[in-house]
């Protein structure tokens, strides 16, 4: 599931999102991520502009010990904000569990920048020449691209196969510009020798697809910006028509079965009315030999 840091921490009430339902309100998101003992937590840093910064890996928001024993470990809890604004909160202005994350979140942060440029996972060339990505660069994959990249597809990229556009087999690096996720049906459409689609990535996160017939889809990543907050209530109930109009009464059919004088309905009694009614209402379409010729 996913949603906003500032959200998590009551500090607005923004939706949610939550994979193969949609939105859903900020308590409801706010109480599903703190009910996901066990599941992964990711922070995703934008720039001011919506671009992906940093992939921070936190500790499970069910507290210490909730790795272990939870339910939800295959689960991933995404919180989103932009670097300004985790550096702008305070640590000393939450409590409890809010302020651990906050507190983690800024180390994290600290620990990130200072590395060197070449080991982000967004330039690192560590893992090359590995046939899978690790786990730091799978999250980046996740996380910049979100969605299955093929033309039109919206399945979670947490639900995908992470692709080497250029073929491993055939020399692709295992780079952040040469992955991309694919869901299984179209990764395997992709490798498909009856439908010759080809795919190509110009810049990192920018997928260019060939059909067939030559026509060409680019699927780019959509710059991160953040739901609006929900409406304010009205203050007063809705206007109501001074008017109500009763619906008709219910009368029954001119030829249904009528109950005798002591209450019962009778074989007989329903003939009749079937018989009545067949010949008031026929079922037939009607004919051009239902009346009598013109000649």
């Amino acid at each position: 599931m996913r949603l906003s840091l500032s959200t998590l921490l009551r500090l607005d009430n923004r939706p949610g999102e939550v994979p193969d339902y949609g939105i859903v309100a900020g308590s409801t998101a706010r109480h599903l991520a703190r009910t996901r003992c066990g599941a992964t937590t990711r922070l995703l840093l934008y720039d001011p502009r919506g671009h992906l910064e940093y992939v921070l890996t936190l500790p499970p928001l069910g507290g210490r010990g909730a790795r272990k024993r939870g339910r939800h470990r295959k689960q991933v809890v995404e919180l989103t904000a932009y670097t300004t604004t985790l550096e702008g909160l305070d640590v000393e202005d939450h409590l409890g569990l809010d302020a651990t994350l906050l507190a983690g979140a800024k180390a994290e942060l600290a620990a990130q920048r200072a590395r060197p440029p070449g080991e982000h996972p967004a330039h690192s060339t560590a893992e090359a020449q590995r046939r899978h990505p690790g786990a730091e660069l799978a999250a980046w994959i996740q996380s910049r691209d979100q969605t299955c990249r093929f033309p039109g597809c919206t399945r979670p990229a947490l639900q995908a196969d992470l692709d080497h556009t250029w073929d491993w087999l055939f020399g692709g690096p295992t780079q952040a510009d040469n992955l991309g996720p694919l869901c299984e049906p179209h990764h395997l459409l992709k490798h498909d020798p009856d439908h010759p689609w080809t795919l190509e990535q110009p810049t990192p996160g920018v997928f260019a697809w060939t059909s067939p017939t030559g026509t060409r889809h680019t699927v780019e990543p959509e710059p991160y910006d953040e739901l609006p907050d929900p409406r304010e209530p009205h203050q007063r109930p809705a206007n109501i028509p001074d008017i109500v109009f009763d619906p008709p009464p219910r009368t029954p059919p001119p030829w249904a079965a009528r109950p005798n004088r002591h209450g019962h309905i009778t074989d007989a009694a329903r003939a009749t009315a079937t018989r009545l009614t067949a010949a008031t209402h026929p079922t037939d379409p009607p004919s051009r030999y239902d009346h009598d010729p013109d000649f």
